[in-house]
């Protein structure tokens, strides 16, 4: 996947992420750009990130707000967006698909934190 120019917005954000095994994992929120090469040359994609604290931003004014939630729910004290590395990204097409399972990923964080901290206490859940 290195090496290759991509429109960010049309390539990239908001595609649905499959892991290995082709389980929906969510959709890209947002990119973290690198500038490994020095400042003269284009910034290289380096992950692609993940979650309500991602795409908040991106929406302006009512985007703040949902960060803002996601921070206040989030059980860590300062929660950072799910983060997968541009190496883990196999394929680019309808989907991004990855070379590891969402659990080898990290993507599972929110979804073990709903399951414990939401749907454990609801009667009979």
């Amino acid at each position: 996947m290195a090496g290759r120019a991509y429109d960010l917005g049309l390539d990239i954000l908001d595609r649905q992420v499959l892991d290995s095994e082709g389980v929906p994992c969510g959709n890209v929120d947002d990119i973290e750009l690198s500038y490994d090469r020095g400042r003269s040359a284009p910034p290289a994609v380096t992950a692609i990130l993940l979650s309500p604290g991602a795409y908040g931003p991106r929406l302006g004014r009512i985007g703040s707000v949902i960060a803002a939630l996601w921070r206040r729910l989030h059980p860590a004290s300062d929660p950072k967006p799910l983060r997968v590395d541009w190496s883990k990204i196999t394929k680019l097409d309808y989907a991004i698909h990855l070379s590891v399972t969402r659990h080898e990923a990290g993507l599972t964080r929110a979804e073990d934190w709903v399951r414990d901290n939401l749907i454990a206490r609801i009667p009979g859940a």
